[in-house]
């Protein structure tokens, strides 16, 4: 019988410590996301992402909505093709954080 392979999503944040967010994913992971050590990463590869996240209130303002961390306070307008825009919450692909956090045994 073939393993079943899931897909990582967020399901709930169990602790937040400055800019560490502690995640319990859908894979039955508690994983530690350490957003300093992310912003190094962006700011190497000089990747855009919202200045803002680097406030602290403003990082603190984080919550789960469709299964991954967003940012209801930051927004950014997405254009599509046909020329319509709209302004969406800013957010980071599950995948891309799961991939940037460590198992966490116990929650902070």
């Amino acid at each position: 019988m073939k393993e079943k392979i899931e897909i990582p999503r967020i399901k709930t944040i169990e602790a937040i410590d400055h800019f560490k967010v502690v995640c319990a994913f859908n894979t039955g992971d508690y994983r530690s996301i350490d957003f300093k050590k992310i912003f190094q990463l962006w700011d190497e590869r000089a990747e855009k992402y919202p200045l803002e996240l680097k406030n602290t209130t403003i990082f603190r303002t984080v919550e789960v909505v469709n299964h991954t961390l967003t940012w209801n306070a930051i927004k950014r307008n997405i254009q599509l093709s046909n020329g319509l825009s709209f302004e969406v919450s800013y957010d980071i692909d599950p995948i891309v954080l799961f991939e940037n956090s460590i198992h966490e045994k116990a929650i902070i």
